[in-house]
């Protein structure tokens, strides 16, 4: 595996995509097939717009009802009226009406010449004018473009910021190229579908899904997928900067946990496994006093009964998907994802966020080549209890901060190891430690305490 692959992928504000792989593909043909005009969880009236690419998303008819109101702009650079956009159909855009300008003026100095009547030649300085404002907003709107970045990018495309049209509401917006794939082979229809399961099943932990389909963006057949847009940053990044990733207060990380376990009760009731949390996916819905939402199903799977028939096979190394830090012993030994290893990788966020770093961090900082992920599990493997977890690779003792942590880690730990691969949590008995372990203490997140 190479050191490209151990990179921890991103979910930023909106949550951004993990990498798809050909086993992903492989589930994604046996799921039921994305029907992009389902309106139930559509808001099939409205556009989105990313405003830097005069790119209009959403349906196909609130695309054209956009373009026909007042959005000037858009319709000069977007004249097929389907919002295709980007900084190509800018430019294109600022040539026809540097040309238009050109043609107006020869007019103009003609009109002049052969002593045309005064309001002939004010209709024509008119345009002129006119033209010029366009061609200075599309100059600008082309520097905008070029200079634009993106909130996110993973295997599964890029996350752009954009809003609603009709209500000025910030949405995110994830781009998958079309090119090449199927609806059946898509990540990003698998990973919406997946989405909107987990919301269904309880929408207070997960980001709600506005819209999906197919469309031109950019010069580029495309699906598209439209989510709430999560500004208040990442767990990771929070993390920096509210104590430089040295670790948050203990009341803190108890209220985390509170909450990552409840979105794992509910994935599990959709019988979904997430395969991937870590930190980075982990976000908040605004930046004070947001809620934190459990985002990036990229990796995620369908825990049904064909997925279940085929559960004791061994997966090869090659076809390893997730974090390599935040990843379960059963998963890195060769096991396919289950609830247990959700519940495994919750512990491990857990104690990051609580300490800044895991006992295996630098073993995977300093490797200079690739990592035999076998031999990682058993690295984890050997810490075993809650104090280990806790103590930094080479220390001789568990530091005195941490001692009052110790037992929770130590019984969170213990259950998810012991749980067998078909065998669901029991998040009675772990919501019961989640609360001693915050000792009906209310203060508030660390980052709410910050400016």
């Amino acid at each position: 595996m190479s050191r490209a692959s151990l990179s921890r992928v991103a979910s930023s504000a909106s949550g951004v995509a993990a990498s798809s792989s050909a086993s992903a593909r492989a589930r994604a043909k046996k799921s039921t097939p994305v029907r992009a005009s389902s309106k139930r969880d559509q808001k099939a009236s409205h556009a989105f717009v990313v405003e830097p690419f005069h790119l209009i998303v959403g349906a196909r008819r609130a695309r054209r009802a956009l373009g026909h109101r007042d959005f000037a702009e858009m319709q000069r650079v977007d004249r097929d009226g389907f919002g295709g956009g980007g900084a190509d159909a800018i430019r294109s855009a600022l040539e026809r009406e540097r040309a238009a300008k050109r043609a107006i003026e020869r007019e103009l100095a003609d009109a002049e010449a052969s002593y045309a009547s005064d309001a002939e030649i004010r209709a024509l300085k008119t345009k002129k004018l006119r033209l010029k404002d366009a061609t200075t907003a599309l100059e600008r709107d082309l520097a905008r473009a070029e200079s634009a970045r993106a909130l996110g990018e993973g295997g599964n495309g890029k996350v752009w910021r954009a809003r609603d049209a009709d209500t000025g509401e910030p949405v995110a917006i994830k781009v998958e190229d079309a090119r090449g794939t199927t609806e059946e082979e898509s990540a990003l229809a698998r990973e919406y579908e997946l989405t909107r399961a987990v919301a269904a099943s309880d929408v207070r932990f997960f980001p709600s899904v506005h819209y999906f389909g197919r469309q031109n963006v950019m010069g580029k057949p495309s699906r598209v997928m439209v989510l709430d847009l999560l500004s208040g940053g990442s767990l990771e990044d929070l993390s920096q900067r509210v104590s430089l990733g040295t670790g948050f207060s203990r009341c803190t990380t108890a209220r985390v946990a509170e909450r990552l376990f409840s979105a794992l009760e509910a994935t599990c009731g959709a019988r979904i496994v997430h395969g991937d949390i870590k930190p980075d996916n982990l976000l908040l819905s605004k930046p004070q006093g947001g809620d934190i939402k459990l985002v990036d199903f990229g990796e995620a799977v369908r825990f049904d009964d064909e997925y279940v028939a085929q559960i004791d096979e061994t997966v090869p190394e090659d076809q390893w998907r997730g974090t390599l830090l935040f990843s379960s012993v059963h998963v890195d030994s060769g096991s396919k994802a289950s609830f247990r290893d959700d519940l495994e990788s919750a512990v491990y966020t857990l104690a990051f966020l609580r300490t800044g770093r895991l006992p295996w961090t630098r073993a995977i900082d300093v490797e200079d080549g690739d990592i035999n992920v076998r031999e990682l599990a058993e690295t984890k493997r050997t810490v075993d209890s809650g104090a280990a977890l806790l103590t930094p690779s080479g220390a001789t003792a568990l530091p005195n901060e941490y001692a009052d942590d110790v037992e929770f880690f130590d019984k969170i730990l213990r259950i998810a190891r012991s749980l067998r691969i078909r065998e669901r949590p029991n998040f009675e008995t772990i919501r019961a430690l989640a609360a001693d372990y915050r000792a009906r203490r209310d203060d508030p997140y660390d980052w709410d305490l910050t400016d």
